[in-house]
């Protein structure tokens, strides 16, 4: 009797963070208003041959403090240097660029690392841009991959906020913007045809699972005319916090990296620029 009542314990318990994980995916889709996914008609789809692949600005990693005391370390011994401020932390562990929620509260300003390039940070956009390079070369298409990440249109407070609309309202405006951009228009005579802009929006962890949300444009590059856009989000078990991001955080990183590949995934299966059967391997992407 004992045992059935702890299997069933422990079965409610995983049905309540199940919904209060969906809750936090949801209240970061309503909190403004998302639009509807576009798909590109059979005709453009047929001419979509040639694709730059842009990756967007990801937000920093927001991590929260039961999973930062898991394992046997505190995060704040993994930071090689962070700031706290009202009791978030600031900071970059292994390339990636972190808010951190700790239980001590600090009146210090928080110095929010300005935006980096591929090179000096590691941003789960240029990873999931390099996926999608891999899946659209395997169907015979032609994928090179912007050398710098593309600031969200927006963003100018890079800290973290309560409901984090600092980032979550200009990512929105970002996905939602369906007007002509002429950005990308000298692509075009470079046999460019298409551009297909890359973003996240949940990027945290919550419970112990990894909460992760990835956007993708398509972008007519000569006209700058909305082709198509779509989304998809996942959560993901994780190990206690200094399994997941010791060695150069590469469990962590392997985590995001495949659970972020399946999302674009979705994204350009959902946009029929790859079939729902292809998942093989692909040619190494250009980077432009």
């Amino acid at each position: 009797m004992l045992v059935a009542r702890t299997a069933s314990a422990n079965l409610t318990m995983r049905s309540i963070r199940a919904c209060l994980i969906g809750l936090i995916l949801a209240v970061s889709a309503l909190a403004g208003c998302v639009s509807p996914q576009i798909q590109p008609g059979t005709e453009t789809i047929s001419r979509i041959e040639d694709l730059y692949l842009v990756p967007m600005e990801t937000p920093p990693l927001q991590i929260d403090a039961r999973f930062a005391a898991t394992g046997q370390a505190s995060i704040v011994h993994f930071l090689p240097r962070y700031t706290v401020g009202m009791a978030r932390g600031v900071g970059v562990l292994s390339g990636i660029v972190l808010l951190l929620d700790l239980s001590a509260a600090s009146h210090r300003e928080v110095d929010y690392p300005p935006l980096r390039q591929p090179t000096e940070t590691w941003m789960p956009s240029v990873e999931f841009a390099h996926e999608a390079a891999r899946l659209l070369a395997a169907t015979g298409k032609t994928a090179r991959i912007s050398a710098g990440v593309q600031p969200v249109p927006g963003v100018q407070e890079r800290g973290r906020t309560l409901l984090m609309e600092n980032w979550l309202a200009p990512i929105r405006s970002w996905y939602n913007d369906d007007r002509p951009s002429m950005r990308y228009t000298a692509l075009a005579a470079g046999q460019v045809d298409t551009v297909a802009e890359i973003g996240v929006s949940n990027y945290e962890i919550h419970g112990g699972r990894l909460l992760l949300q990835v956007h993708v444009k398509l972008i007519d590059a000569a006209s700058g005319r909305l082709l198509g856009r779509a989304r998809a989000s996942s959560n993901t078990l994780l190990p206690p916090m200094d399994e997941a991001f010791a060695a150069d955080a590469q469990r962590f990183k392997g985590t995001v990296s495949r659970a972020g590949g399946a999302l674009v995934l979705t994204c350009l299966q959902e946009l029929s620029v790859v079939s729902k059967a292809s998942n093989g391997p692909g040619q190494p992407a250009r980077i432009d």
